[in-house]
């Protein structure tokens, strides 16, 4: 999981190697100080991830804002507000279906269960440990107890 997570670090890896200091928290570039990759939340509190960093993306979310003014501010903060202003006009239902069609890589931020009902996830995704006791009797059992009034005396916690 390390090796996954610095791996999807690599410009902030980079630029630390760089200037010798890690960077700070929404001020590099796929952190929070564009706005085209940058998260919104919207009227209903939740979030609009926004990962438009191609220009083509980037047109097509200004065009789809119905903003074509906007095209310019792609990698200028101020823009940034302007985009939390628009996005936090309407609800993220709104947005969903606004987008829906558009390929400009918008996408609401899920929960932890919406997130395993998508189609991207496994459907058996969940822990593989046995719930807690169902390997006792076995267990005690091996190691020579032979019922439950033999059993050794646990502490609890």
């Amino acid at each position: 999981m390390a090796d996954s997570l610095l791996a999807h670090s690599v410009v902030a890896l980079a630029g630390m190697a760089a200037s010798g200091q890690p960077p700070r928290r929404g001020e590099d570039l796929l952190s929070g100080a564009l706005p085209c990759y940058n998260y919104y939340r919207t009227a209903d509190g939740r979030y609009l991830a926004v990962g438009a960093l191609e220009p083509r993306f980037w047109e097509r979310l200004c065009d789809a804002l119905g903003r074509p003014d906007l095209k310019p501010g792609q990698f200028a903060g101020p823009v940034r507000g302007e985009l939390q202003a628009i996005f936090g006009a309407h609800s993220s239902d709104h947005w969903i279906e606004l987008f829906r069609d558009v390929d400009c890589c918008v996408n609401l931020v899920l929960t932890l269960d919406e997130a395993v009902q998508t189609r991207q996830t496994l459907p058996d995704v969940g822990c593989p440990a046995a719930p807690p006791g169902a390997h006792t009797d076995a267990i005690l059992s091996a190691a020579g107890y032979s019922s439950e009034k033999s059993r050794p005396s646990v502490p609890r916690a």
